[in-house]
């Protein structure tokens, strides 16, 4: 048995089509509303659920990311203190500057992938999507 075939035997079931269980979505999430704070865009939780879970559905390892949300959210047990998505705000904020750069570092990413590969935040930093540069609704009026 290789630790795959494990984290699918432990890991609770996703609900319907979804990606990632009940308890994972709420980790994200509360990573999240931590690590986009002060953003100057907005985007919906389910947004971000969606977006994450496209990126790692397209991967042979998206149990690992699956193994690290649960990681995530017992790991503050370990300090005497609540699961990470049940501690308030100003808690999740100091468990993730105090483990930033070892465990919750690699929830950053994720959290930044979940809100960026929004067209809505693409927008706010001054992308423009190909279809809609002026090169090419150029070419498109020509035809």
């Amino acid at each position: 048995m290789n630790a795959e075939t494990l984290a699918r035997f432990v890991l609770p079931k996703p609900e319907d089509d979804a990606f990632f269980a009940h308890r994972e979505r709420a980790t994200l999430l509360a990573a999240a509303d931590v690590l986009l704070e002060g953003v100057d865009f907005a985007i919906s939780d389910d947004e971000i659920v969606r977006n994450v879970e496209r990126f790692v559905r397209s991967s042979r390892r998206g149990w690992r990311v699956r193994v690290l949300l649960h990681v995530v959210e017992l790991a503050p047990l370990t300090a005497g203190m609540k699961r990470f998505s049940r501690l308030s705000r100003a808690e999740r904020r100091c468990f993730l500057r105090a483990h930033g750069s070892s465990l919750c570092g690699r929830v950053r990413p994720l959290v930044y992938i979940g809100a960026y590969a929004s067209l809505i935040a693409a927008r706010s930093v001054g992308f423009v999507p190909v279809p809609e540069r002026s090169r090419f609704v150029t070419l498109r009026g020509r035809r």
